[in-house]
């Protein structure tokens, strides 16, 4: 129990004190006394800071205290709101120029896909021809054909000042090229480097890559070697599907990512209004202090001598 307008506000005011020492002290929180004035207490009901302000009289200050706490809480929100909204943006311009990027890729895969089966023919039994030609095989025989890849996938060295990208033939309106790369292995915890070659086919109208198990041949069967550029150029087809997959992830993300970027902090208004009601009561309490200071200056009142 507390009696208003006595001493009990000030004893309530060290009670305060004393329990957010104690609530530091328990929450390893020494750096800053922090007041939380937003809501009645879980574990007392009410807490000090009401008490006080109701035994003082005059809970201006307290409903100030419980705005400005809902203010920094929509503040908190319309923050993280807009850093949401910053990521979103950010992501929204990376998906836009990959969806860019992506659809000129599939313009291009169409055009190769569409020159490819314009020149593709088959056998009796439906098996693709291999038309294969390397510059240094006369013979047509897809066995000669594999063992000439096989010799130059094992030991073809550019020349000095010549090029690590060599054509060697051509195949349904495709440039094929042997390549020497550098690459890394771990040795007993050491990285060291080697050099191999690979192939690949090149599009000479839009100027893609095509390349079939990372570019290495199978050097066990001369046969399956020699349809290695036609496999890695059959793979036009699967790729247009890929990318077409991806084109299509990308317009469906990308009208999310735009509404929420475009979508404003819903409790603006509520925010606006909760800090000009601060406003109020901060004049309020104001004109309260200069009331107080003036009622303090005025001179007291003198007493009436008494007659002689």
């Amino acid at each position: 129990y507390a009696v208003e307008q006595s001493l009990d506000n000030y004893k309530f005011n060290l009670l305060k004190n004393k329990q957010t020492f104690i609530s530091q002290m328990k929450n390893c929180e020494l750096n800053v006394r922090t007041i939380d004035e937003g809501s009645i207490d879980e574990k007392s009901g009410m807490n000090f800071s009401e008490y006080i302000a109701i035994l003082s009289g005059d809970t201006t200050l307290l409903e100030k205290s419980k705005l400005e706490k809902k203010i920094a809480v929509l503040e908190s929100l319309r923050n993280a709101h807009h850093k949401e909204v910053f990521r979103s943006r950010f992501k929204l311009e990376n998906l836009l120029e990959e969806k860019e990027k992506t659809f000129q890729t599939l313009e291009k895969l169409t055009q190769d896909e569409k020159l490819y089966k314009s020149q593709l023919t088959y056998d009796k039994e439906g098996t693709k021809n291999n038309p294969v030609q390397i510059t240094e095989v006369t013979s047509p025989d897809a066995e000669v054909i594999g063992h000439c890849l096989i010799r130059l996938y094992a030991s073809w060295k550019p020349g000095l000042g010549e090029d690590d990208y060599k054509q060697i033939g051509c195949l349904y309106g495709f440039d094929l090229y042997i390549r020497r790369q550098k690459e890394t292995y771990e040795d007993k915890g050491f990285f060291e480097y080697k050099y191999s070659n690979v192939f690949c086919a090149e599009s000479k109208q839009t100027g893609i890559k095509y390349s079939w198990n990372q570019g290495h041949i199978n050097i066990d069967n001369p046969k399956l070697a020699a349809r290695h550029f036609l496999n890695a150029i059959d793979r036009v087809e699967s790729l247009k599907e890929k990318y077409k997959k991806e084109l299509n992830e990308l317009n469906r993300n990308i009208p999310m990512l735009e509404k929420i970027v475009s979508k404003p902090f819903d409790k603006e208004e509520e925010l606006a209004q909760l800090k000009k009601d601060v406003f109020r009561l901060e004049r309020e309490i104001s004109m309260k202090i200069q009331a107080n200071q003036m009622k303090q200056l005025e001179p007291a009142p003198s007493e009436t001598p008494v007659g002689e």
